[in-house]
Order: structure tokens, then C-alpha cells, then sequence
């Protein structure tokens, strides 16, 4: 063989691996292939989903992510401001232990964020059972993080966490300033917001389902009030089965209750039986959306949230547990 050829050959393998392995190490180190997650993007927020989540179910979630959040609120009558979005979302596959805070593509992409941001990431990733009882989904305090299991159903789950997130970002000034962590904190306050906001989650979640089933919102709120008596009355719901595995794995009851979540419900149904349909999509939207001052302002049509409290079940007191309400109210 000529001398040439044979130089030229040996060069031309060399360099041919020489790229091999750069190329190897680019990949080996990537952002993509060393992270945890998928990264997708939907408007302003981010929606990370856990490699183990399948690819027809991710093609699913990032095709259907919009239409199960602000679109389905739309076809409730809520109509949002496009803006109003999460930082992000992050979809994991059984639990949240996959979310590292040191995450090389999750870090990248919220470069900029604040350091308690990624230490929720921490805390989320170590509570094995994070979600609510009634949907696969959990809320960051601020409203910026949503985080979701696929195991359920995905549609519901995100419509729930993504109505907290609504209401949490759009808190009025002087709710929020009573709810920080300083001097000014009210614990009554914080307790009234809490039971409103599921409250509100807990509507337009049901109220979204129903619809799904029924092919329209009129004829969904006409048998809004009985359908969710029964399903949180049934003995055998799914929220009593979380309940008690984390019962039995923890030996604690877990943050909100199922006799919180059925007596949020049964306040939801009162509010449309006595507000009326538009009212209470009205009611809905202003809570999602912020625009109202504060929780009297909000329910002034029932005497403020103390009238409404007395009307609904006979005394003002804000439920904290669910267990202030009487069985009797929530059987009727």
C-alpha cells in the first residue's frame, strides 16, 4: 500500500474516533441524558416528566396539558389570563423520590429561582405520600409548582393542582400579608383560605368530571350537589383507602383529612344551591383569578364568609378538620 494512502488512512481513523469520543462523552454528560426527566415546555411553564412515564402517556400529557387546565375552566365559564401559569409542572411515574434539587437539566432550565425552591424539591422528593387524598397532585405554598402522579387520572389530578396554584398566585395583598411567616401571620386567616381554597379546587374538579360525563355544564350543576354527596359518602372512595395506608404507614392522619375534604364538598354544594349557577361560576372565578379584597368580600352575597359559615352549617367557625361538621348537615 503507498505510504501516502496508508498516513492518510491511519489519520482519518484517528480523528473518526477521536469524534466517536467526544461525541460519547457529549452524550454521557448532557443535561438530557443525565437528568431524571423529559423536559417539555407549554407556554411560560416548564413541565419536566419522568423518564419512566411512557411515551404514548408523555406525548399525551404535553398534547393534552392545556385543554385539561385552562381550557376545561373555560368551558366552566372561567376565563384566565394567559399568563397566569406555573413556573412549572413535574410529572413523576409512582412517587416524587425521582426530583433531585441537584437535577442538571431541572437546575438549567430554573436557573434563577429561589434556593427554597429547590429545597421544596428536597422535601417533595422524601414524603412518599405528598398527594391529596382525593387527587394525585400536590401544590407548592406560592402556586408555582405543580406535582403529579400519572398513576390515576392525570386529567383530573392536574385540573385539581392547577385550580390551588390559580388561587395561591392571585392572593389578594391583604390575605397574603396575613398568611406569611412573620409577625403579621393569623392562623385564622390562613385556616379560612385553606377551607375556601379546596373549597373552590374541589368545584371546578368535580364539577369538570361531571361535565366530561354528562355533555354539559347546565345539566352538571343540576345533579352537581347529590353526585358528590354520594361519591365522598361512599365508604369504598379511594380517599378512605389513602387514608388509611397512611394511617398504617405512618401512624399519622395525613395534612387534609377525609372528613376535610367531604365537608369542603358538601359547603361547595350549599354555595351553588344558594348562589345559582352563574353566581357560583362567578364566585369560582373571582377566587382563582384574585379579584376580590378579602374572604368577606368574596362572599358578601351570604353575609361574608362568617353569614355563609352560619348558614351552611349554624355556627361561623371555620372548619379545620372537617369533624366541626356535623353528620347531620352532611347527610341531608
Amino acid at each position: 500500500m503507498d505510504r501516502k494512502l496508508e498516513d492518510t488512512l491511519r489519520k482519518t481513523g484517528i480523528v473518526a474516533m477521536a469524534i466517536f469520543m467526544v461525541s460519547t462523552i457529549v452524550y454521557i454528560v448532557s443535561d438530557a441524558t443525565q437528568s431524571s426527566f423529559r423536559l417539555s415546555e407549554t407556554g411560560p411553564s416548564a413541565v419536566f416528566i419522568d423518564r419512566y412515564v411512557s411515551t404514548t402517556k408523555r406525548t399525551e400529557l404535553i398534547e393534552g396539558l392545556t385543554d385539561a387546565t385552562a381550557g376545561t375552566l373555560a368551558r366552566l365559564g372561567i376565563i384566565l389570563d394567559p399568563g397566569d401559569q406555573p413556573t412549572a409542572y413535574f410529572v413523576t411515574d409512582r412517587n416524587y423520590g425521582v426530583i433531585n434539587a441537584g437535577d442538571h437539566l431541572v437546575s438549567r432550565r430554573l436557573r434563577g429561582v429561589s434556593s427554597s425552591d429547590f429545597m421544596l424539591f428536597r422535601n417533595i422528593s422524601l414524603n412518599l405520600y405528598a398527594n391529596e387524598l382525593i387527587a394525585d397532585t400536590i401544590t407548592s405554598r406560592d402556586g408555582n409548582y405543580i406535582f403529579m402522579t400519572v398513576e390515576g387520572d392525570w386529567r383530573r389530578s392536574i385540573l385539581h393542582g392547577y385550580a390551588h396554584g390559580l388561587a395561591t398566585r392571585n392572593i389578594p395583598p391583604k390575605l397574603a400579608a396575613a398568611m406569611d411567616n412573620d409577625a403579621g401571620f393569623d392562623a385564622e386567616t390562613w385556616y379560612a383560605f385553606r377551607f375556601v381554597d379546596e373549597t373552590m379546587a374541589m368545584f371546578v374538579t368535580d364539577a369538570a368530571e361531571i361535565a366530561a360525563d354528562s355533555g354539559g355544564v347546565s345539566s352538571t350543576l343540576e345533579g352537581y350537589g347529590d353526585r358528590v354527596a354520594a361519591a365522598y359518602a361512599d365508604p369504598d372512595a379511594p380517599m378512605y383507602l389513602k387514608e388509611r395506608i397512611i394511617w398504617l404507614a405512618t401512624f399519622n392522619e395525613p395534612p387534609k383529612s377525609s372528613a376535610f375534604y367531604r365537608a369542603a364538598s358538601d359547603f361547595s354544594a350549599f354555595l351553588l344551591e344558594n348562589l345559582g349557577h352563574e353566581h357560583m361560576i362567578s364566585l369560582a372565578s373571582r377566587f382563582l383569578t384574585g379579584r376580590y379584597s378579602d374572604l368577606d368580600d368574596l362572599f358578601s352575597e351570604l353575609g361574608g364568609l362568617a353569614g355563609s359559615m352560619q348558614e351552611w352549617k349554624g355556627a361561623v367557625d371555620i372548619p379545620r378538620s372537617g369533624l366541626e361538621v356535623p353528620e347531620s348537615i352532611l347527610d341531608r
